[in-house]
């Protein structure tokens, strides 16, 4: 969603109406100006005034639809306000202009696991995902060792793994997201110093368009039983 600017206008709106805009306020441009379409959704702020002392009130942002005709703006969907989350009220004398938002900023969810063994010869062990170190949007959740993802959004996973000193192992790590059949995946032998490495998987470009879960699995083969763990998967994304 693209951003304007300095667009930052004056409205004399009342009450919870769509706000018409009514000219720019002094060392910014109108909406006209710095380049807002006709249609064009944004992401908007609205900061309103007492009519008597000047000072400001209330405030609000969200996401709405500008009008060139009429200069208006819809305000379509409140994402936040001091008026508990709803149309905060207008006086009057009120400043509207576009900004981002916690929408637009990138987000972070971040898992730790713990130790797993897995055996000589057992393909796609499910490795374990059990602590959820942080996830302040609730970008994703955690149930049965699987990382759910519940937001529509673009999603970049990455994920890291190490092995006990006591260990050895001849296979393959992977992610899978069997939601549109994506995976990612390496292969490593004991020979290659995997004893002593971190291994690292992705960043993997994630297109959520519902509720859909990736999990972490090893497959070890011709070697011992080898302890693994998952140190850490990160999610970045941005919330539509």
């Amino acid at each position: 969603m693209p951003f304007r600017n300095l667009a930052r206008e004056y409205s004399t709106t009342t009450g919870t109406s769509n706000c018409v805009l009514s000219g720019a306020v002094p060392g910014c441009n109108t909406w006209d100006l710095a380049g807002v379409a006709n249609g064009e959704i944004v992401r908007y702020g609205i900061i309103t005034y007492s009519t008597t002392t000047n000072r400001p009130t209330h405030s609000e942002v969200g996401l709405g639809t500008y009008t060139t005709s009429t200069k208006t703006l819809a305000r379509t969907t409140v994402k936040s306000s001091t008026a508990a989350g709803a149309k905060i009220t207008l006086t009057g004398l009120s400043e509207v202009y576009i900004c981002p938002t916690l929408q637009d900023t990138p987000i972070l969810a971040a898992y730790y696991g713990s130790l797993l063994t897995v055996n000589n010869g057992v393909d796609n062990a499910l490795l374990d995902i059990d602590t959820e170190w942080t996830d302040e949007l609730g970008l994703a959740t955690l149930a049965s060792d699987v990382i759910t993802i519940n937001h529509i959004s673009w999603v970049q996973m990455s994920a890291s793994f190490s092995f006990s000193a006591a260990s050895a192992f001849n296979g393959y790590i992977h992610i899978e997201y069997p939601a549109y059949g994506l995976s990612i995946r390496k292969g490593y032998t004991t020979a290659m110093g995997i004893l002593s490495d971190t291994i690292f998987l992705g960043p993997l470009l994630l297109n959520v368009t519902g509720t859909q879960a990736v999990s972490f699995e090893a497959d070890n083969h011709l070697g011992f039983n080898t302890d693994i763990i998952v140190n850490d998967v990160t999610l970045h994304g941005f919330l539509k």
